[in-house]
């Protein structure tokens, strides 16, 4: 999931309630990969929608390293404040890893400020200057139950705006996310889940 806060938003509602980025933003994203038309899209689309547009038209994709990804972009989802934007939440609410994007030096954001049972990972990124240059600073956020996991943050977790930044975030998040796995929520979602598979199995093929 990608996520876009402006200055002074502290809430669900309107952190979600943005219908689109700033510039700054959309550089950023296409950092992380290509702005892809949903409709007939043929790789891996992440669950949304790649016949209706009903997900909105576009997303962010990018083939990483044998990785097909596709992001849940907040400000590309579907805006519809009638019912508290539950299309979005209910993307980006069940990834377990999510990247929010500060606009300036006064956003703000407190995990888990976004609510979901499976959201584990939070990446904040806000953009910044280093020696003149466009930069990114880092920070990682995980919630109780989760490992540690690499790679370690520079000190100061700061970042050019290059390929470099783009591989160091995507292991972190890719790293993240697989010791999520572990915790205990998501880990006793998956035995279930499993036994559940299993048990059908078996009552389809053991039956006599």
């Amino acid at each position: 999931g990608i996520l876009y806060v402006k200055p002074g938003q502290i809430t669900e509602q309107e952190i979600l309630g943005n219908e689109q980025g700033s510039p700054a933003f959309e550089k950023f994203i296409t950092l992380l990969g290509k702005k892809i038309a949903l409709k007939g899209f043929t790789g891996h689309r992440g669950n949304l929608d790649t016949t209706g547009d009903s997900n909105g038209t576009h997303s962010i994709y990018t083939n990483w390293k044998d990785h097909s990804v596709m992001f849940h972009v907040s400000t590309y989802l579907p805006y519809s404040p009638a019912d508290d934007h539950l299309g979005r939440k209910k993307f980006i609410g069940n990834d377990i890893a999510t990247i929010v994007f500060l606009d300036g030096e006064k956003a703000t954001f407190i995990p888990p400020t976004i609510s979901g049972d499976f959201l584990h990972i939070f990446a904040v990124v806000r953009p910044c200057k280093q020696s003149g240059k466009n930069a990114y600073e880092l920070g990682v956020a995980a919630r109780n139950g989760v490992r540690p996991f690499g790679p370690l943050l520079p000190s100061p977790p700061i970042f050019q705006k290059t390929e470099y930044f783009k591989d160091f975030l995507l292991t972190k998040l890719l790293n993240g996310h697989r010791a999520a796995l572990e915790a205990p929520y998501i880990a006793n979602k998956v035995r279930r889940t499993r036994r559940a598979h299993l048990e059908s199995i078996v009552k389809q093929f053991c039956e006599v």
